[in-house]
């Protein structure tokens, strides 16, 4: 989430153009044309790099989990209950570079039957690429069968799986918690350009700095010097 061509929405860039979001997210006005429709959810992108994106991000969730009961007496449980009871088009939604290394994935869960059903070249590979991020969970879904849409699938055997995955990753956020990350560095993919381009950062080296200093009063010292790491791949 911090690769500055990722950024997410409040809630699923489709919804924007259906209308649906203003439906469910009344404090923003519905715009009417196609074209302010688009324009509204570029302008509700939020990216990590931001500071103060999470301010920004919990006070839509507060909003979006109290509408029903118009409070904003809001804790984290109601708003993780709310998120694996609605439809996933009503959540956040990640919108990453086209182009991701497979070393950035965390996590892969897979029901034993289906990594079965896998090539042995596939498995073979998914194991070395994805090492221990690979979960094969003790599950056996059917495999010709979606088992419908929406938030909790009709299959018995999908909806299983399903929930395994939610609680775990649930359980792993909680503990997440108690070790804030805030963002320090930056990591840019740009063409080769032999290095005639100019660049533009989306935080600068100063704001970087600041920011973190901000965060960590303790932590501050009066060494500034920064440190700018060049990695250049496939060649020069």
């Amino acid at each position: 989430m911090f690769h500055p061509d990722t950024n997410f929405s409040p809630q699923a860039a489709t919804s924007f153009m259906s209308g649906r979001t203003f439906l469910y997210r009344p404090w923003i006005k519905d715009p009417g044309t196609s074209a302010e429709k688009i324009r509204c959810f570029h302008e509700s992108k939020l990216h990590c790099a931001i500071p103060g994106y999470e301010y920004a991000v919990a006070a839509e969730l507060i909003a979006v989990s109290g509408l029903e009961k118009k409070t904003l007496a809001v804790d984290l449980k109601t708003i993780i209950n709310r998120w694996i009871e609605v439809d996933a088009h009503q959540v956040l939604e990640a919108h990453l570079p086209q182009l991701v290394p497979l070393d950035y994935i965390e996590e892969v869960y897979i029901p034993r039957n289906l990594f079965a059903s896998l090539t042995s070249t596939a498995q073979e590979s998914a194991q070395k690429v994805f090492r221990d991020a690979l979960h094969i969970t003790n599950h056996d879904i059917n495999l010709t069968d979606a088992g419908g849409t929406g938030p909790h699938p009709v299959a018995k055997s999908r909806s299983d799986y399903q929930d395994f995955v939610t609680n775990t990753l649930i359980k792993k956020f909680e503990k997440r918690k108690e070790y804030e990350k805030h963002f320090r560095g930056i990591s840019l993919t740009i063409a080769p350009s032999q290095c005639m381009d100019h660049t533009v950062l989306p935080l600068t080296i100063s704001d970087a700095y600041d920011q973190y200093c901000r965060l960590h009063k303790q932590g501050s010292h009066d060494d500034k010097n920064i440190y700018i790491y060049w990695e250049a791949m496939h060649g020069e």
